[in-house]
């Protein structure tokens, strides 16, 4: 995964101690951006070797029993398109981990995973509940508000006239269109050309007048992305602050 951005966005009142309940083997960083009025997570697994900061999904395939808990029309879906071709995205652990620290944390956490390719997705958990999830697979972007999930197949951009990148099959939407809670659009949404495009646009609706942050929207993002790292958690679970 070129030009991955992967990030959790929490209040900064937030008590950070409190992710010391998280999965023991994940480890955490959390930095502060100018100009941004969230704190950034970094969430990776322990022992990772990547200079590069958040750029590292945790590449979890499965929801975890709390999100299908949380959103089972959305569990359902994912599991009806991989039956149908679509494959696994190793993206779901942000998922997985945005609901989880939101439950640790209370109120809302803006949990996104975002490349190059065609997969995406950006979530909204608010105290251990599902708001909203925005989520690209493949020609597919859909959209779950916390009642009903909208999918909305894609028209393929000029770099694919023949239509070759659209696999959403008759029998694929018919399968969709039977999980209650589920509505399958015409294929009438554009092709997104911009890099990171379905973060980008979301980050709008809960970050207005933020201008791209964290190198998103950018093939050559700059070394410095502008973090000032305030904490991170040791082997013992601790969130340690820095001085």
């Amino acid at each position: 995964m070129a030009n991955l951005v992967t990030a959790h966005l929490v209040s900064k009142d937030a008590d950070l101690a409190r992710l010391s309940h998280l999965d023991p083997e994940l480890a955490v960083r959390a930095y502060d951006v100018e100009g941004l009025p969230r704190r950034v997570l970094e969430v990776f697994k322990r022992g990772r070797k990547d200079p590069w900061p958040l750029s590292c999904s945790l590449n979890r395939y499965h929801l975890s029993e709390a999100v299908i808990a949380a959103a089972p029309a959305f569990a359902t879906v994912v599991d009806a398109l991989r039956a149908h071709g679509y494959g696994a995205p190793g993206i779901h652990g942000e998922l997985n981990t945005g609901l989880d620290i939101s439950r640790l944390l209370g109120g809302s956490v803006i949990s996104f995973v975002a490349d190059d390719e065609e997969d995406g997705l950006c979530a909204n958990a608010d105290s251990g509940v599902l708001r909203r999830i925005r989520y690209r697979r493949g020609d597919l972007d859909i959209e779950y508000d916390g009642k009903v999930l909208h999918i909305f197949p894609l028209v393929p951009g000029d770099e694919d006239p023949d239509g070759t990148e659209c696999i959403l099959t008759h029998s694929a939407a018919e399968a969709l269109r039977a999980i209650s809670g589920v509505v399958v659009h015409d294929r009438m949404r554009p092709w997104p050309m911009l890099l990171h495009g379905l973060v980008v646009e979301e980050l709008k609706l809960y970050l207005p007048g933020v201008q791209p942050i964290l190198g998103l929207a950018e093939w050559n993002p700059p070394r410095e992305l502008g973090l000032r790292q305030v904490a991170s958690r040791e082997s013992d679970g601790a969130m340690v602050w820095e001085r």
